[in-house]
């Protein structure tokens, strides 16, 4: 019994799963690009990312009347 690698069957093996993979990206570009552009929102109703690590997470009244929940998040490993 052999231990050689039939590298021919590697490569094409490494090919059908890169072709796989592309497709799979293409799929799932094609099925929630609609959604993407679904969900702008006009501009001044939106509160920066940023104001959350200043102001901790909750929900927060702005001047205009307007309402925003606010989250912190601190990733990190496990």
């Amino acid at each position: 019994m052999s231990d050689a690698i039939d590298y021919r069957t590697l490569i094409a093996r490494i090919g059908r799963a890169a072709l796989n993979c592309a497709y799979a990206i293409s799929v799932g570009i094609a099925l929630f690009a609609p959604s993407l552009h679904a969900q702008t929102v006009p501009e001044g109703e939106v509160m920066h990312w940023g104001y959350a690590s200043f102001f901790g997470s909750g929900w927060y009244t702005i001047a205009d009347g307007g309402e925003v929940y606010s989250m912190r998040v601190r990733p990190g490993w496990t």
